[in-house]
């Protein structure tokens, strides 16, 4: 779609774009279909989309992928996504996606995101789609440039805070690239940069819990220019404690320790229940007969590889209609 086509468009729909909303079209396709390409759509593929607008990422999606769910708020657009696409099996949800249920995506298993995030909304946006538990599994998306540099930002810089850890925790984040204003309708006052999140390995970072990890990062950081001692609730003896074994200074501030070093000092102030365990591929479970007689002791590991007989416990976790929500 170009700038004239959409022209035609707002006046054919009666439409202007919404400041409200943070409503600015993309018009160049060659950035368009750039961004999809970014996201690798397979014809297994479920998608979803927030905030399509008149359809400029969508356009590429449609008869690539085995289902293509866009979310868009306005009303009006909706119904022209709906009538556009609509009869290529694209499922058009009216509605917020800072309020979108991404639960029931879960039956699909991996899903992937995508979308030109509005920019007063894109940070909620992305707590909906990507805090855990989420079934996305990977996620490409566009947002005010200056909001992206703190997704990826490093220590020591001025963007590095809370969000940086939150986001980086759980995803390795990518700058793809930035673009000016131009490819755009109305031109936005700022530039916007596209940013993809690939799910970070179990293993990267030490075991550890969650909820201790983002309580202490938001800590951390609540008087930023203070020593990240004088923010913390930990006595001097334990704060002194995990300074010698971290091998940091008594007097570091928050932005200069790297997310292993706030995994690391996490589990340090307030140890994981299970960190005593060991990893999962070296565990040792019952390796038994058909008859469900126990043979011998194997790692995990090599059960797996061998496809040998062991027991187990499985959990399954059931909403109240139910929905199966969960199984570990």
């Amino acid at each position: 779609m170009n700038r004239t086509e959409l022209l035609s468009l707002l006046q054919k729909w009666d439409l202007q774009p919404s400041r409200k909303l943070g409503q600015s079209f993309l018009v160049d396709e060659n950035v368009s279909k750039w961004i999809v390409n970014q996201l690798n759509p397979q014809p297994d593929d479920v998608v979803i989309e927030v905030g399509p607008g008149f359809g400029a990422l969508t356009k590429h999606l449609v008869g690539k992928v085995k289902r293509l769910v866009l979310v868009e708020k306005d009303g009006r657009l909706a119904r022209y996504l709906d009538e556009t696409y609509g009869p290529a099996g694209v499922e058009v949800i009216h509605g917020d996606a800072t309020e979108f249920d991404i639960r029931p995506f879960f039956l699909e298993g991996k899903v992937k995101f995508i979308g030109n995030l509005p920019y007063s909304v894109g940070n909620e946006i992305l707590r909906r789609f990507l805090d855990a538990p989420t079934p996305i599994a990977q996620a490409v998306v566009m947002v005010q440039k200056e909001v992206a540099e703190r997704f990826y930002a490093r220590p020591r810089t001025k963007a590095y805070g809370v969000l940086s850890l939150m986001l980086q925790e759980r995803w390795e984040v990518a700058h793809l690239k930035t673009v000016g204003p131009g490819p755009f309708q109305p031109q936005p006052e700022v530039d916007s940069t596209i940013v993809r999140f690939d799910p970070r390995k179990a293993d990267a970072l030490p075991l550890h819990c969650t909820e201790s990890f983002r309580k202490l990062v938001k800590q951390g950081f609540s008087q930023r220019r203070k020593q990240l001692h004088n923010n913390l609730a930990a006595s001097s003896e334990d704060w002194k404690a995990a300074c010698e074994k971290l091998e940091l200074a008594h007097s570091v501030r928050a932005e200069e320790l790297t997310l292993g070093q706030w995994v690391r000092l996490s589990n340090e102030l307030e140890p994981h229940p299970c960190a005593d365990l060991p990893p999962s591929v070296t565990e040792s479970l019952e390796v038994v007969s058909a008859e469900d007689e126990v043979i011998e002791l194997r790692p995990r590991q090599e059960i797996h590889q061998e496809k040998l007989l062991h027991r187990a416990v499985h959990i399954f976790l059931l909403n109240r209609g139910g929905e199966l929500y969960l199984q570990y």
